[in-house]
């Protein structure tokens, strides 16, 4: 590894990351990045640079707001499956930027919304920057998430860098699954059963059911279970079905998302209040991210326990879902537990 200026991105052999338990997918030599553009074609158009690229496997991190520019596909010389870079130790840095005191204004305005029936559940974003002293590399701090978030689907794509719990679609030797989470609490501790956990994680679930039958996937939807990520327990219902032959991702993210769990519902109304709320755009937090095939398998999940890193800045986004019922200081707590995961990976767990 290898810092070309003070303000570079320290350079490594890598040019992507997915790794998950059983898989390892690290993206080596230099990368082709291309844009697949916005809207729900967006995907289509992925699939579609990968195979005019006349490569096997890509790498992509789309954009939360489908509307808005900045996704990526990324197209490696080839595939390892090992994935080692070197310990890197915490660099000094510190938070300059937090939308804490703004949440309590944007919950009782969600509330508002709410109230009105206009939506019944909108998902806020908060987002803190954080500055350090020399610059990140991105697969040093994705190496520190593979090691303290077990279970986590690891990624690391053009800076984007995070440990998501949430797998949002797989496709495989004919098969489907995507796994919805919504509704949160810390470990050990009461109010995952709460009605309003209950039922915020039923909109997602929702919304991921309606999206199946859309595509027209044949499927079945289990029960919720309890799913324990670190020191949080999520509701997650899982889903599995057949894929169609020669249906693919493209198929079905369209539809897919942006799930309640990210955004809201109904979305179309969900999307305005956010867009209208937040002073600052996602990006890519938020928003698909995972690989796919030429032949249009692949997995992705939902960009969560994030950061976007570039040179010596870290911008870091945590979100929780608004219902009737929403506590805007039990609300900012979540975004608190979500925030650890990349907080201690920067070495800001006390900044």
């Amino acid at each position: 590894m290898h810092v070309d200026g003070p303000d570079s991105t320290p350079e490594t052999e890598y040019s992507a990351l997915w790794a998950r338990p059983g898989l390892v997918m690290a993206g080596v030599g230099r990368a082709t990045v291309l844009d697949p553009g916005t809207g729900p074609e967006r995907y289509r158009r992925a699939l579609d640079l990968l195979r005019a690229a006349k490569q096997q496997v890509a790498f992509a991190s789309f954009t939360f707001d489908p509307e808005e520019e900045g996704s990526v596909v990324v197209v490696p010389e080839s595939i390892s499956s090992d994935f080692h870079v070197e310990a890197d130790s915490h660099r000094p840095g510190s938070i300059d930027e937090d939308d804490a005191e703004r949440w309590p204004k944007m919950v009782a305005e969600a509330l508002v919304e709410i109230d009105r029936d206009s939506v019944e559940k909108v998902v806020l974003s908060r987002r803190i920057r954080a500055c350090f002293n020399q610059p990140l590399d991105p697969f040093a701090v994705a190496h520190q998430l593979l090691r303290t978030q077990p279970g986590c689907n690891v990624y690391a794509i053009e800076g984007l860098v995070g440990a998501s719990p949430e797998l949002l679609l797989r496709i495989r030797d004919g098969r489907i699954h995507s796994t919805p989470l919504a509704g949160s609490a810390t470990k050990g501790a009461p109010g995952l059963s709460s009605d309003k956990n209950v039922y915020e994680h039923e909109l997602a679930a929702e919304s991921v059911d309606q999206a199946f039958r859309k595509a027209g996937v044949e499927y079945e939807r289990l029960d919720p279970e309890t799913v324990v990520v670190g020191d949080l327990r999520h509701l997650g219902t899982r889903f599995e079905g057949s894929a169609p032959p020669g249906f693919g991702f493209a198929d079905i993210l369209p539809h897919l998302h942006p799930t309640a769990a990210v955004a809201g519902t109904p979305t179309d109304i969900a999307l305005e209040i956010i867009r209208e709320m937040e002073e600052t755009s996602r990006g890519r937090y938020s928003g698909p991210v995972g690989w796919f095939a030429d032949s249009g398998e692949g997995e992705f999940a939902v960009a969560l326990r994030c950061g976007q890193i570039e040179g010596k800045t870290a911008v870091l986004h945590s979100g929780a879902g608004i219902v009737a019922g929403s506590k805007p200081d039990e609300e900012l707590e979540e975004t608190e537990w979500k925030l650890q995961p990349m907080l201690n990976a920067l070495g800001l767990s006390d900044a």
